[in-house]
Formats: structure tokens, C-alpha cells, sequence
């Protein structure tokens, strides 16, 4: 803006400055969600007397390692159609409003109580605290992964956008999900992670809940 004194460089600066703005939005909820999310495991496990469902070192992974580069290819989401079409912000509007407190809430609460209710589950069934750790562990990392294409399109149904525009977010999405596989693939790395060798149906039921997590996600979206 300042080097040509043209008003088309305004005109893109704003469109920039949208995008920019939109893509923050998308990282806190992306990242408030997970977090919040653990938060309610680790509590609600304490409240009712149980042995916690993940470990710091379990969480470090998930929020560092398996989120960590959906989280950066978000940055670089590309802009929205039509963005310039809408109506400018109010310059008193906050960068966490009402409805993204609300979408991060419902996410936060329904990933935690669930997540928290398979490990209860699984802990009454095996008696096997390590077996229901790692299912927490795997369904708590790979439903993040599947719904984080539901939060890159805030504002519309994951059908009426272009979800995979974002070439970077597919990539990293997939090296997520061989990021989560590393801490189940030797006994040396499982002992040093707290985890168990899961059965396939384990790793199965773990993918199907994350698409229900996808689900719960664009219907909060379009309520």
C-alpha cells in the first residue's frame, strides 16, 4: 500500500487481511477444541476416582507431534470465494466471539465425556489399564485429525466448500495419522509411551468414532 499508491493494493490488502483473520480463527478453534478436550478426560477421570485415561507424555505427542502440522498447514489456508463480498467486521469484534466460545464448547464437551466413556468402557471390560489407555490415546489422536477439515471450513458444510484445496493440510494430515501410528509399533517404544498393542478392531472403532466426531462437528457448524 505504501510503495504504489494504488487502490486495487488496498482492495487485495483487505482480502489478505480476511483471509488472515479467518485462519486464526480456524487455529483456536482447532487447538482450544483438543485442548479443552483433554482437560475434561484428565478432570473427569480424577472426579470419579479413576486412573487417568492419557499421560502428559501421551498429550505432549498428540498436541506437538500428531496435531502440530495440521495445526501450521491451517496458516496457509487458502482464501474463500466471494470473501470480499461480505460485510466488513465490526472494529470492535473480537477474535474469539460468541459462537466460536459455543462451537469450541460442544466440541470440548462431546470429545471429552466420549473419549472418557470408551476408556471407562474399556478399562471395566479388560481390566487392563494400559489397553484402555491406548484406546484413549489413538481415538483422542486420530479424531482431531478427521475433524479438522470440518473447522478449516468454518462457515460452510464441508460439501459446499473445496476441502481439499489445501494440499498442505492432506499431507499433513497424513503424516498425522503415521505420526500417531509410531508409539504402537514396537514393544520398546509402547513401554516407553505407557500403550498396549491394539486389536484392528480397536484401530477401527477408533476411525469410525472420529467421523462421528466430523459429523457432530458440521452439524454444531449449522446450528
Amino acid at each position: 500500500i505504501l510503495l504504489d499508491s494504488n487502490f486495487s493494493t488496498v482492495v487485495r490488502a483487505i482480502e489478505e487481511g480476511r483471509a488472515m483473520f479467518e485462519n486464526i480463527r480456524k487455529i483456536i478453534i482447532y487447538l482450544m477444541s483438543d485442548a479443552f478436550a483433554e482437560i475434561i478426560i484428565v478432570a473427569g477421570s480424577i472426579v470419579i476416582g479413576l486412573p487417568l485415561p492419557i499421560t502428559a507424555m501421551q498429550i505432549l505427542w498428540i498436541n506437538l507431534i500428531s496435531d502440530g502440522f495440521p495445526n501450521l498447514a491451517l496458516t496457509i489456508d487458502p482464501k474463500r470465494e466471494n470473501i470480499m463480498k461480505e460485510k466488513p467486521r465490526q472494529p470492535r469484534e473480537k477474535l474469539v466471539n460468541g459462537w466460536m466460545m459455543s462451537l469450541i464448547g460442544l466440541i470440548s464437551l462431546v470429545a471429552g465425556i466420549s473419549i472418557l466413556l470408551v476408556f471407562i468402557l474399556v478399562y471395566k471390560a479388560t481390566g487392563n489399564l494400559m489397553i484402555a489407555r491406548s484406546m484413549a490415546f489413538l481415538t483422542l489422536g486420530l479424531d482431531s485429525l478427521i475433524y479438522v477439515f470440518s473447522v478449516k471450513t468454518l462457515l460452510l458444510p464441508f460439501w459446499k466448500s473445496k476441502p481439499f484445496e489445501n494440499k498442505w493440510l492432506i499431507v499433513a494430515v497424513m503424516g498425522g495419522f503415521v505420526l500417531q501410528t509410531i508409539p504402537f509399533l514396537s514393544p520398546v517404544i509402547r513401554e516407553f509411551f505407557g500403550l498396549s498393542k491394539l486389536p484392528l478392531i480397536c484401530w477401527t472403532g477408533a476411525i469410525f468414532y472420529s467421523f462421528l466426531m466430523f459429523a457432530f462437528v458440521e452439524i454444531s457448524k449449522a446450528v
